[in-house]
């Protein structure tokens, strides 16, 4: 049981305001296509219609945060991993390694508005002793449409808060995989150029030839 002192410290920290700071993102390709992708995380304030929180905003415990995740990778689909909140030291995991929520209270499981962006609602209610600033990591894989095990790869089935949402619909439905993956067969047509010279053409050439010949 905690003394009035220690009571009170605890409290203070909770109400404790501090920063937050996006960590470089972790990017795996696990891709049979090579790609150039650069992908980001920012945090805003309520919703990921407001303006991205920057390093010198403050929050408070019960603030409520957007996490948004995007990236800028043709032809491939993303996966949000291992994301954590804190410092290096002591992080207290937010996403698994499995691509679901380690902590529903702090964190709902990404939810995939698009093959290269996704969303979740929050709150970065963690405090520790003498830290001001709170450090977000997260890992972002990347496979191509149309390797084999992508479509089972991403977004993830498994999440316990995600059973209402109807990936494979997105799959099905999108028309950037089946022209990728199933592009329609080439078909050539032949023509005859306008250039081509006409059988009176002709008939006046062989007719004028034999003439000669013949006289």
């Amino acid at each position: 049981m905690l003394s009035t002192s220690q009571a009170d410290e605890y409290a203070d920290l909770m109400r404790s305001h501090v920063t937050a700071r996006v960590l470089p993102l972790n990017i795996v390709v696990n891709s049979s296509e090579p790609v150039n992708a650069t992908c980001s995380l920012t945090l805003h304030r309520t919703s990921c219609k407001n303006a991205p929180l920057t390093v010198k905003d403050r929050i408070s415990w019960d603030t409520r945060i957007c996490f948004e995740w995007r990236c800028n990778a043709a032809f491939h689909a993303m996966r949000v991993e291992n994301c954590w909140v804190g410092t290096r030291k002591s992080p207290v995991y937010l996403v698994r390694p499995n691509g679901c929520t380690a902590e529903s209270a702090l964190l709902h499981s990404p939810s995939y508005v698009s093959f290269t962006r996704a969303v979740s609602v929050g709150w970065l209610s963690i405090r520790q002793a003498g830290v001001k600033e709170l450090l977000v990591s997260c890992d972002i894989t990347l496979c191509h449409f149309c390797d084999e095990s992508c479509q089972e790869y991403t977004p993830p089935r498994s999440c316990g808060d995600t059973v209402g949402r109807n990936y494979d619909r997105m799959w099905n439905e999108s028309a950037a995989v089946q022209r990728v993956c199933n592009p329609p067969l080439e078909t050539t047509t032949l023509s005859v150029s306008s250039k081509t010279p006409s059988l009176s053409v002709f008939a006046l050439v062989l007719c004028t030839t034999l003439f000669f010949v013949l006289r």
